[in-house]
């Protein structure tokens, strides 16, 4: 079985206990049980282990004037690189996980569910006809993890040799320092260091250590929703967000134009007063009233206020690659205001911004997104990228890979 047919056929269908039969069912009996001699993980009950399917030419992949018919490449250099992308090496990895749950087996391929099925066979179906795809993949998956628990169980050492050895790196955890990053892949890099400049990294350095020497410093004992607004416009016009005659836009204004929208009734209450402000504060319902700059889960600016001790509290949050700059720049502004308040993740950000930290390289069906827990706490990871096909070469002779998790028979 070739990777490109394997994968049409996973992608022609959508799987479901309703389209196998006994025949493919006691296939996937056959592989759970195959791998019931791995060691689960750690924390959870799963057992997986990987394989590869080999690429074959690209006629295998596919036919040129198909391809150009239907409109997906204009040339056979098109072709050529298409094919390269899909499969960029000899052969393509896949991990297959099993785990048991409620009297059902669940298959997950690269970490997605492929299928669940019942312990017990009596309720399975049997359609008239299975579609081709299935028995595709069910004889491709059958033969292949068959093949590779016999190999494990003969060898344990030399098959995770082997695995650590040949895992594409696309496949991988790694990290890259974020300055030989940025010297890789050129005019294409987020370049945080000469958006900002020198001037303001000094001062970003500076407030930092300010923050950490009077880091009990607080705002005023009481706030309202105005002296908010005010912060926030100092943050938007650090920013530039603003031009012309939207420079005469109320604070109000301005934080309706950038900020998320959910301000949970914030901006409805009595602008100038504490009582109201504090009464506001302890009856907010969840919304997102500190998410100043919007953006995704990740990719948005919060400037958070908070009690503490009786006295109010103000942080700045925005530590990731594509919103940095900003928040440096808001940081300085607060800061040059001599409004006291706290950075989240400061020392991260000055290194980040210097290009002296290490990014983490995720595996491809990883969103790069939240992922602090693949990485260890002393490598100070917190911004994550899947690795750059047109950059891989270089990418992975430049950066630190982390040893692959064995795969131990019980």
């Amino acid at each position: 079985m070739l990777a490109p047919d394997f994968d049409n056929a996973l992608g022609n269908l959508p799987w479901s206990i309703d389209y196998i039969d006994t025949r493919i069912y006691n296939s996937l009996i056959s592989i759970y049980q195959s791998m019931t001699c791995i060691q689960p993980g750690e924390h959870d009950e799963y057992r997986g282990i990987w394989f590869e399917l080999p690429r074959g030419s690209i006629s295998d992949y596919g036919d040129y004037q198909e391809f150009k018919e239907e409109g997906m490449v204009n040339s056979k250099k098109d072709f050529h690189e298409l094919w390269e992308y899909d499969y960029p090496s000899e052969s393509k990895w896949f991990k297959l996980d099993i785990t048991e749950y409620d009297s059902n087996l669940y298959f997950y391929l690269d970490l997605n569910l492929l299928i669940r099925i019942p312990k017990k066979n009596e309720s399975v179906l049997k359609p008239v006809a299975v579609p081709e795809e299935y028995v595709i993949v069910a004889d491709s998956l059958s033969n292949s993890i068959i093949d590779e628990v016999s190999k494990l169980q003969s060898n344990e050492d030399k098959w995770n040799l082997n695995l650590e050895t040949h895992l594409s790196y696309n496949r991988r955890y790694g990290r890259i320092n974020r300055s030989q990053f940025w010297n890789i892949i050129g005019d294409d890099a987020i370049r945080a260091d000469q958006e900002l400049g020198k001037d303001a990294i000094e001062k970003l350095s500076l407030l930092i250590d300010d923050i950490k020497k009077n880091e009990n410093s607080l705002v005023p004992p009481e706030i309202t929703a105005n002296q908010f607004l005010r912060y926030c416009e100092i943050g938007y016009d650090a920013n530039d967000y603003f031009s012309g005659e939207q420079l005469n836009l109320s604070p109000k204004k301005k934080y309706l134009a950038m900020a998320d929208g959910r301000h949970d009734g914030l901006l409805d209450i009595d602008g100038d007063s504490p009582k109201e402000f504090s009464k506001w504060y302890h009856h907010q319902m969840g919304g997102h009233p500190w998410e100043i700059c919007r953006g995704g889960n990740s990719t948005h600016i919060s400037l958070y206020i908070h009690k503490s001790q009786n006295h109010w509290q103000l942080t700045l949050a925005g530590s990731s690659i594509g919103r940095v700059v900003e928040a440096v720049r808001i940081a300085v502004a607060l800061y040059d205001n001599g409004i006291p308040f706290s950075l989240r993740d400061s020392d991260a950000i000055l290194r980040m911004v210097n290009g002296e930290d290490y990014i983490g390289i995720v595996p491809k069906e990883i969103l790069p997104r939240y992922c602090h827990s693949h990485f260890p706490s002393e490598d100070k990871i917190i911004d994550f990228i899947n690795l750059p096909l047109e950059y891989i070469d270089e990418i992975q002779k430049q950066a630190t890979w982390y040893p692959e998790d064995r795969i131990v028979l019980i």
